[in-house]
């Protein structure tokens, strides 16, 4: 049985008494916009043609997903609802929207106010503001490896949960249907066979990109490496340019020491495939969630003399924060510097956010001095667990500073080639 019956769920009560509802500080309002020929003029043609993500700067999120019957009438639909005018049916065509936030950023009475007058208490720039811990409460990191003053060190109040500098446009992500390999659309999504992977990365080209970069830029870069033995990187999972951004960024900073948020089991089996292009049949590297790309296996052979460290433990505890401060550790452990790190956007971030404490501020506690680069992404295709769009915008190509803050343009950017196998060959060769 599939409970699917909302978060007052009977089914829930019946079968798990003990499972209660949690709070987790987030209030969503849920809608419905009717499919009509005359409605359907004022939306852009994507809301109806299959579900979205809209992830703006300031952390709050949008989702939308069309029920469009195309003019057919449902049969056996739910056609009343338990609460008088919720409008829940599904005996019509419709797009169901679904905008969420912190509850501090609501109106107290918000679950109270009518429909139309909700339109005037959604959280706006000048009341969507974060409170932000005293100094007595901020969070810490332990310093294993600090180049300074040991210990504990104090760290500076939460910034952005998403990490778009103010004033930036949306991502507005999106999933797309699967393709096979050589149709029309770019390339090959996941593969999920051998030959087909090793194809791929033998077929990266890892000469013809060329990393522009602002002179100021890389001297801020090169600082960073120079005063705290690493550089961060933050990317979007699944990006074909994601290995050609950080072979861009060692080759200008002249570095061979590299660490990716890659499974530490791995590390055995991509000691043996960097010796003799063998050792990626472990089913490890075929999770499909965009962090390992063929153009990854492809940079690694590119880098002379490179050592390569991988801080993903892979022991996923519940605290979002715990698991990131072992990757510092890890990080800080391997003595491999001077050194780019590699993760998603969010641990890469320097100061604690609305998810807790990430990697990038463990690591930036032990050394001041670290700097963080952000992939800045506009329009194109990545790779996580499917193939998805996102479009966003992206004020320039190549390394430069904006806002203060270090970033790599990538104006239009391409799907990776992903290893993935389906769940069920998954759990078979894991034994799971």
């Amino acid at each position: 049985m599939v409970a699917a019956d909302g978060g007052n769920s009977r089914v829930r009560a019946q079968y798990l008494p003990h499972a209660k509802r949690v709070d987790t500080g987030i209030t969503t309002v849920a809608g419905k916009f009717p499919l009509t020929d005359e409605t359907r003029r004022l939306l852009a043609p994507r809301l109806t043609e299959g579900p979205n993500t809209i992830i703006p700067p300031k952390g709050m999120g949008l989702f939308t997903a069309p029920h469009d019957l195309g003019g057919a009438t449902a049969h056996d639909g739910i056609g009343v609802t338990e609460s008088e005018g919720a409008l829940m049916d599904d005996t019509s065509s419709y797009v169901l929207w679904a905008f969420g936030a912190t509850t501090s950023r609501f109106p107290s009475d918000v679950s109270e106010l009518p429909g139309e007058r909700l339109s005037s208490a959604t959280p706006s720039p000048a009341t969507a503001t974060r409170s932000r811990p005293s100094r007595a409460t901020r969070p810490r990191c332990a310093n294993t490896a600090s180049r300074g003053a040991g210990g504990v060190q104090d760290l500076p109040p939460p910034g952005p949960a998403v990490p778009h500098a103010e004033g930036e446009g949306v991502l507005l992500v999106s999933p797309v249907a699967r393709r096979n390999p050589g149709e029309e659309g770019g390339g090959m999504p996941g593969v999920d066979t051998l030959d087909g992977l090793l194809q791929a990365v033998a077929e990266f080209d890892t000469d013809g990109y060329e990393l522009q970069v602002e002179p100021a830029a890389l001297d801020r870069a090169r600082r960073s490496i120079e005063e705290s033995g690493l550089l961060l990187l933050g990317e979007l999972h699944g990006v074909k340019e994601n290995p050609l951004v950080i072979l861009g960024l060692m080759r200008h900073l002249g570095l061979t020491h590299l660490a990716l948020e890659w499974l530490t089991d791995l590390q055995p089996q991509l000691e043996v495939y960097r010796a003799d292009g063998t050792g990626l049949d472990d089913p490890l590297w075929w999770l499909g969630d965009g962090r390992v790309t063929a153009g990854h296996f492809a940079m690694l052979r590119a880098v002379p003399g490179l050592t390569v460290t991988l801080f993903d433990g892979g022991i996923f505890t519940g605290d979002w924060s715990q698991r990131d401060a072992v990757m510092a550790e890890r990080v800080l452990a391997a003595h491999a510097e001077p050194a780019l790190v590699v993760a998603g956007h969010a641990h890469a971030l320097t100061s604690p956010t609305e998810l807790g404490l990430p990697m990038g501020a463990c690591l930036a506690s032990a050394r001041p001095s670290l700097r963080s680069v952000r992939i800045d992404y506009g329009t194109g295709s990545f790779y996580n667990i499917e193939p998805r769009r996102v479009r966003g915008y992206s004020a320039g190509e190549g390394l430069r500073i904006t806002d203060d803050e270090l970033v790599v343009g990538l104006p239009a950017f391409s799907e990776a080639t992903v290893p993935h196998l389906p769940v069920e060959l998954l759990r078979e060769r894991l034994d799971l």
